[in-house]
């Protein structure tokens, strides 16, 4: 298998939606990131966010977490309901907070957060950070296996629900045993990103490891929702 292609964020068109109801926080990130061919849009509450997502295609969000009439815990928690139920693959939210408590970021993540960059905001880090969630991740597989993978993927979607409900209640005898069969098979069809995902989600749940676990099913499930397979011959 050829190692995974990630597609540079510079090289494309993308569609940022910024949610923070200070404008000199907003101005901050619009002057950080003027010099990307990024379309930029802007709304101030989680509320606006949320209308704005059931209307408009959006590649990346920018998430504050404490704003008025609805936070960003709640807007996130609200964003993905509507694209679990329209059928839409999740994409990159980044929170942006004050608090880098562990048990602050850990908030985000279960709220459906997939990275968490700490106000006051510095440039390289807000970069990082897109660059680490957005874009394409190119997998070339087998010819042979065409057929299987469909299946297969479709699995890992309806797996990746079963897996966040689980960590919600602290079941980690489910996730052990989701991890361990991802880790088993992932590596055959292709996956071998996929493959070490599921060898340390089953390792963090073993020894009950909440704090680990929330990171790595956000990277599971932001994986899956950038991948792009190709065949090869």
């Amino acid at each position: 298998m050829y190692p995974p292609k990630r597609q540079i964020p510079e090289e494309q068109h993308f569609r940022i939606l910024l949610v923070d109801d200070n404008p000199e926080s907003r101005l901050v990130i619009r002057l950080f990131l003027r010099s990307f061919p990024w379309e930029l849009v802007e709304a101030t509450n989680g509320e606006e966010a949320l209308a704005m997502v059931r209307e408009v295609h959006f590649d990346l969000i920018l998430m504050d977490i404490q704003m008025p009439v609805m936070d960003g815990h709640k807007a996130t928690r609200k964003i993905h309901e509507y694209w679990e139920h329209s059928g839409s693959a999740p994409k990159p939210i980044i929170a942006l907070t004050a608090s880098a408590r562990e048990e602050d970021v850990a908030r985000s993540l279960e709220a459906g957060c997939h990275a968490h960059v700490t106000k006051p905001v510095v440039p390289e880090e807000l970069l990082c950070a897109i660059r680490d969630s957005a874009g394409d991740i190119t997998v070339a597989v087998d010819r042979d296996l065409a057929d299987a993978i469909p299946l297969y993927l479709a699995k890992r979607s309806a797996e990746i629900r079963l897996l966040k409900e689980a960590l919600r209640v602290e079941d980690y005898n489910i996730a052990e045993s989701i991890g361990h069969k991802l880790f088993g098979a992932a590596g055959s069809y292709g996956f071998s990103e996929l493959g070490e995902l599921g060898r340390l989600i089953e390792a963090e749940a073993r020894e009950k490891n909440l704090g680990a676990l929330w990171p790595l099913f956000s990277k599971y499930e932001l994986y899956l929702s950038r991948l792009k397979v190709t065949f090869r011959d």
